[in-house]
């Protein structure tokens, strides 16, 4: 038997559907963070995964088709690109893209571009006793300046699985779940404390300190939507910039990374 439950993701509601108890079971798994009660009325998008005749799997939103697969897995990780996608675009908030972590009520952000490593890094710190914020979007109310948590699957890749020393994979990537690493996800607003931009460098990890307007940068830089309001996105990350420590993190391996990372945010921060 499938089931037909609600989300709530970064405020946005959507519904999926599934014609299947195991798809629906890993569904849970996967979304598990964002179940809440919509109503038909309320819900901005409605998916929906099913089996084709073929046996294929798939993935549809109203009568379009969006992946087709005979991997769940691979149908899987397109139903979070598409849920990923739209409730940033529906965000109301400053996001950037960036792995985000936390320490205590202390977030640190690693904003940089798609494949430099933000996810595999994450991953790492929450190994060594990190709460989870999210892999993909830094997402900063306007109002409070609070980190606002998005816990999302997180996405690896078959190198960065066997980076850190995890089972591997079927296909290109798989989803994890904070839980799932052994870490706690983070309840509620955190505060921003560091910014650390990833850049590849070389083989040894090496964390070098940064002005605060360089830190400020790389959180326009690698902004999805401060061109919405680019008057308070600049206002708002000129005053998180009075709170924060910024560095510039030349990455090794992700274990020397978080280490390195983790050994300075702690010197600074007592």
């Amino acid at each position: 038997m499938g089931s037909d439950r609600g989300y709530q993701v970064l405020g946005v509601p959507i519904a999926i559907t599934c014609d299947d108890a195991a798809v629906a079971e890993d569904v849970d798994r996967l979304l598990g963070a964002f179940v809440a009660p919509t109503s038909t009325h309320d819900v901005l998008s409605r998916y929906r995964l099913t089996r084709a005749g073929s046996g294929d799997h798939m993935l549809l939103c109203g009568c379009q088709i969006l992946a087709r697969s005979p991997s769940q897995d691979a149908v899987m990780s397109e139903l979070v690109r598409q849920v990923n996608n739209e409730v940033l675009r529906a965000f109301t908030g400053f996001a950037v893209h960036a792995g985000v972590v936390a320490a205590g009520r202390s977030a640190i952000a690693f904003p940089a571009a798609s494949g430099v490593g933000k996810s595999t890094l994450t991953a790492a710190c929450l190994s060594r006793g990190c709460s989870y914020v999210s892999d993909e979007a830094l997402c900063i109310d306007f109002d409070t300046a609070h980190v606002i948590p998005y816990p999302k699957p997180i996405s690896l890749s078959v190198s960065s699985m066997d980076l850190l020393g995890l089972p591997g994979c079927v296909g290109s990537e798989t989803l994890v779940t904070a839980s799932e690493l052994g870490a706690a996800t983070v309840a509620g607003p955190t505060q921003l404390r560091h910014v650390v931009e990833i850049v590849r460098l070389g083989d040894r990890a090496r964390l070098v300190p940064v002005s605060r307007s360089a830190g400020l940068a790389a959180l326009l830089r690698y902004s999805f939507n401060h061109y919405k309001r680019p008057a308070a996105a600049f206002a708002l990350v000129g005053r998180l910039a009075a709170d924060f420590h910024a560095w510039r993190l030349e990455c090794g391996s992700p274990d020397e990374a978080a280490d390195a990372l983790l050994a300075a945010m702690d010197s600074v921060d007592r």
